[in-house]
């Protein structure tokens, strides 16, 4: 037997969804690209840097990161 709240969860998904199946969870994440993995190639090469110090200038270039990810 489940839960009211788990039969609740279901329903908003078949509603939201058209189905009860999980959605994806967990898996790889997209390495940085393009324009910022040229940058961040030679931001490395140029000079020191801490990775929290890292993960702000990633942020200003609109890049959403995170300290643990990095």
């Amino acid at each position: 037997m489940a839960a009211i709240s788990t039969a609740i969860g279901w329903m908003q998904r078949v509603d939201e969804t058209g189905s009860v199946e999980p959605g994806h969870m967990g898996g790889h994440k997209n390495a940085v690209s393009g324009d910022h993995a040229v940058w961040l190639s030679q931001r490395i090469r140029d000079r020191d840097f801490t990775i929290r110090g890292l993960v702000a200038e990633l942020a200003r270039r609109g890049l959403k990161v995170d300290y643990h990810s990095v």
